[in-house]
């Protein structure tokens, strides 16, 4: 397998998070996942370059990490979307729970209402 230049790899890099960044307000977890593990594979391959990296290839990093911040926005909203969803879900879990318990059938149960 021949070594791909660093152009090609910052090209790729680019188009991938340029595409990402385009449709960012769609993207799941799963396909921020995927572009993450894309974006590390790139930047890793990239490394073997790095000592020779010319001013164009600066600018270019840098153009690319201009969309991290949206990138990270975007997790960063799932993540607390998720948070939310399991909170509500325990509160719901909890509120059930409390009218399954099983009781003995002389006892008695009262439901206090406020």
């Amino acid at each position: 397998m021949s070594q791909r230049s660093a152009e090609e790899i910052l090209s790729e890099l680019q188009r991938v998070t340029e595409e990402a960044v385009n449709q960012l307000n769609l993207l799941q977890e799963e396909e921020l996942f995927r572009l993450a593990e894309t974006r590390e594979r790139l930047v890793n391959e990239f490394q073997c370059h790095k000592a020779r990296m010319t001013q164009q290839n600066r600018e270019q990093i840098e153009h690319i990490l201009n969309f991290d911040k949206m990138i990270v926005e975007r997790m960063e909203f799932l993540k607390n979307e998720a948070g939310a969803w399991l909170q509500r879900r325990g509160s719901a879990k909890q509120q059930l729970n409390a009218y399954q318990q099983q009781y003995a059938a002389d006892s008695w149960f009262i439901d206090h209402r406020n």
